[in-house]
Formats: C-alpha cells, sequence, structure tokens
C-alpha cells in the first residue's frame, strides 16, 4: 500500500480501533489480523523458537563439558544466525504495522480513537502473556500518532478505565463482568447482539 498524500481530504468521521491478540477491528467493521496471526511472522517465530533451543542446548552441553564458550564455534554461528533471524522478524512485523497502518488511512478520518493500554497488567495474565508480548500494540500506536501527526489527524487515547468492552454500543449498559471467552457481547437489557471487538470499537469512536 502506498502512503496516503498529504493533500488528501480528511473525512468528517471519528474511528474507533479496537487492539487484541487476534484482530485490529474498526467501527467502520473492517478488520485486520493481530501481528501475531499473520503467517510470514508465524512462519518466522517458530525457526526463531527452533534456533534458540538449539543454541540453548548447545550452551548446556557446553557448561556440562566445561568447555569454554568463546571455544564452541557452532554456539557462536548460532548467536549469529539468530541474530540475523530476529532482525528479520522485527522488519516483518514492521512492515506488517505499517501496511495495516496505510490500509486504515487510505480514507483519512479527521479523529482515531484507541486505547491506553496497560501492557503490563495485561502480560500478567500468564495465558496470554507471551501473545501480548509479540502483538507490540504499544508499537503500533505509536506508529499511527506519528503518521497520523503528519496529515493533522487527531489520535485520542481513550481513558485506561473506559469501559468501551463492557458497555453496550447500542444503549450504554454496562456489563459488571466480561470474560475473555465471550466473544459475543450480549446486552440483557436492549438485547443488542453484537461481536465483541466491533462493540468496542464502536464505543472508541463515540468516545468523548
Amino acid at each position: 500500500h502506498a502512503p496516503i498524500k498529504k493533500n488528501k481530504e480528511l473525512i468528517d468521521k471519528t474511528i474507533g480501533i479496537d487492539l487484541n491478540i487476534s484482530t485490529i477491528v474498526l467501527s467502520n467493521n473492517r478488520q485486520y489480523k493481530s501481528i501475531n496471526k499473520e503467517s510470514r511472522i508465524k512462519k518466522v517465530t517458530r525457526k526463531l523458537k527452533l534456533m534458540q533451543r538449539k543454541a540453548a542446548r548447545r550452551y548446556q552441553n557446553a557448561l556440562n563439558n566445561k568447555k569454554k564458550l568463546r571455544e564452541c564455534k557452532n554456539f557462536i554461528k548460532d548467536k549469529k544466525l539468530i541474530r540475523v533471524k530476529q532482525e528479520r522478524l522485527n522488519n516483518l512485523r514492521s512492515d506488517y504495522i505499517n501496511n495495516v497502518i496505510n490500509d486504515i488511512l487510505t480514507k483519512p478520518p479527521k479523529v482515531i480513537v484507541v486505547e491506553d493500554l496497560d501492557v503490563k497488567q495485561m502480560q500478567q495474565n500468564k495465558k496470554i502473556s507471551s501473545l501480548i508480548q509479540i502483538s507490540s500494540f504499544r508499537k503500533f500506536i505509536t506508529k499511527l500518532k506519528e503518521r497520523c501527526n503528519k496529515h493533522n489527524i487527531e489520535v485520542k487515547e481513550a481513558d485506561r478505565y473506559y469501559p468501551s468492552s463492557k458497555m453496550c454500543s447500542k444503549c450504554k449498559n454496562i456489563k459488571d463482568k466480561l470474560l475473555l471467552s465471550e466473544r459475543v457481547y450480549k446486552c440483557s437489557i436492549c438485547n443488542n447482539k453484537i461481536n465483541r471487538d466491533l462493540n468496542a470499537a464502536i464505543n472508541l469512536a463515540n468516545y468523548m
């Protein structure tokens, strides 16, 4: 995707963006796979993990045999290959973020609203901590702000405690609890049924 032109007219509209470990969902119902679901990135990540395990075994074997690591040529070679693969992975992630942002800004809105994510708090959930780490939420938001700043698009971060996920986008009722397993938001007041992430994105778009 080519970058948007500086003179491209902004749409008089606010768009909310909900970021999660499986998708990036916009309030206009456009969706993108998150970084950790992108096939090329998954492939390189798997290879990197295998290389790291192999290097770890060599390291342990060197310790067990009381060999000096600097004398272990295969371990040194492994480290170099891992650095190359890590750089490849970082480049793929950056490219993917840039492509998604370019697509979002094809019809640039006047305002974009995202969540002020507490990534450290999210990583305390052991079930998803590794996925949170590689999802690059903060990197996405930083790059989005940089791009939008060049085109006079305002980016707002909703208050960290704004209940975008728990609030019904139709009647504004707020649930006491919403489990991670609940992928469809069901409102007990107005009977609204909507994709959980789309519901959150719409609430972000309506954030004042």
